[in-house]
């Protein structure tokens, strides 16, 4: 039986099943409750919904291995990403970043230089969780250092990465925009960059104006204490700077990002065994393992802890479940069903565009992730745009600011949880200073409905 055989979703009965899964979620958020009983219980309730439609639950079975079997890659990605973590701490790399870091980042402007930072990175890495897990962790330990609260500090961060990612012609989620709606990536950065340049002006400006109201003094001692005993567990040497360079460089050559980071780990053991007295592979294990020994310092310990497995198996699974109950809604129709009202929609270009913004940003709240927004909004309304006589570099930019740009705000989406896994912190506590997410559709939009030279629309 193939997925045309079955009978299609009714309206009531999707509202019916999309209220009792976020319900679900909802309580679970709520009580502070780990997500992946929430996630386990929606799969359950859309394979029976499954049922009800006409497939066996072999066939839902098939259906959810198979596309669960799609973001194996990225659940892989961040567990690597956990893995160098512990390597560069075991190394003594992580803690030699922040040792200079604490020199070198003025505390008075730091939240600006958190946000440039962050966004540069994610426009030459190409990835919103390659440069969080690199640099970010960096950057929000420094805000710590300077009393900087971590829901601001981590807004900084969080907005350059999101904003680098979309500008960043390296990036999957542009090649993936470009290739469904067959744009060019030209004509997508002429657009994008517009929009998004706008976006990061202002939120510099913000994050410069809040760090001068915010600006304590007495963190001297604090940075002293740090690098005292950073000094006394580890031998720090300019050359523990090689491998987040390393990062850049290869991204930047187009190696796949799995074997950056794995050989990134390799340059950072071997870097621990010439620079760290009595380094052993053993060290790496117990960092892993989450038993480091502590300092005693309540904020060292915190960071030298980040490279437990444990942090990032937990979000890891949270992410794949998350994903696989998406794509099981999109397989059985569900998505279609429930946004065809807007799918449906043809009227002037203005409106074509703020549609398509809109069906890419409910599709990725629906689904819990970023791809399924940007595939099926492309797709959708790509012969729209053709037959509109828009350059389909305006449907590419759309619903990257309508997915990439607002998943951080909602706990239940892919990209929350590798935020999360890669900073250590929640996002949703730094979204009231996430700039990006609030300026970034609101540009966009303004653009969009105050434009009085659709002609630019079409080139």
């Amino acid at each position: 039986m193939d997925i045309g055989a079955i009978r299609q979703p009714s309206g009531i009965e999707i509202g019916l099943l999309l209220l009792a899964c976020y319900l679900v979620i909802l309580v679970f958020i709520f009580n502070q409750m780990n997500l992946i009983p929430a996630f386990l219980i929606n799969i359950i309730l859309s394979g029976l919904y499954g049922l009800r439609l006409g497939l066996t639950w072999p066939q839902v079975e098939k259906r959810l291995a198979d596309r669960a079997g799609e973001t194996f890659i990225s659940f892989f990605i961040l567990l690597l990403i956990g893995l160098s973590i512990a390597a560069w701490i075991a190394a003594g790399v992580l803690p030699a970043l922040l040792y200079y870091g604490v020199a070198f980042v003025l505390p008075r402007f730091y939240l600006g230089e958190a946000f440039i930072i962050s966004f540069i990175t994610a426009v030459a890495l190409g990835s919103t969780v390659g440069a969080l897990g690199t640099v970010g962790i960096i950057l929000l330990s420094i805000g710590v250092t300077f009393n900087i609260p971590q829901p601001l500090a981590g807004g900084a961060i969080i907005s350059g990465a999101i904003a680098g990612n979309i500008l960043s012609p390296l990036s999957e989620m542009v090649v993936l925009a470009m290739a469904v709606t067959r744009g060019n990536l030209r004509d997508h950065l002429f657009h994008s960059g517009r929009i998004i340049i706008i976006a990061v002006a202002i939120a510099f400006f913000l994050y410069s104006l809040i760090n001068i109201f915010w600006f304590q003094t007495g963190f001297e001692t604090a940075i002293g204490q740090i690098q005292n005993e950073i000094m006394v567990r580890y031998t720090i040497s300019p050359l523990l700077v090689l491998p987040p360079i390393m990062i850049l460089v290869l991204s930047i050559t187009r190696i796949p990002l799995p074997l950056t980071l794995f050989l990134n780990m390799l340059i950072s053991v071997l870097l621990g065994f010439l620079l760290q007295p009595g380094f052993a592979l053993q060290q790496v294990l117990v960092v892993i393992s989450g038993s480091s020994v502590l300092t005693g310092v309540e904020f060292l310990d915190s960071l030298l802890t980040r490279g437990s497995i444990d942090n990032y198996t937990s979000v890891a699974v949270m992410m794949l479940l998350a994903s696989a109950w998406g794509m099981l809604l999109q397989e059985l129709g569900v998505v279609e069903k429930a946004l065809g009202w807007l799918l449906k929609r043809n009227n002037s270009p203005r409106d074509l565009m703020l549609t398509a913004l809109a069906t890419a940003f409910l599709i990725g709240v629906i689904t819990c992730a970023v791809v399924p927004g940007i595939v099926i909004a492309g797709t959708c309304f790509r012969e729209k745009f053709i037959q509109a006589r828009l350059n389909t570099a305006n449907l590419s930019r759309v619903i990257l600011e309508g997915t990439l740009a607002c998943a951080p705000f909602f706990p239940w989406t892919n990209l929350t949880f590798m935020i999360q896994a890669a900073l250590g912190i929640n996002p949703l506590s730094s979204a009231p200073y996430y700039f990006t997410g609030w300026l970034v559709p609101l540009v966009s939009i303004l653009a969009i409905s105050f434009c009085k030279d659709q002609k630019s629309w079409r080139g």
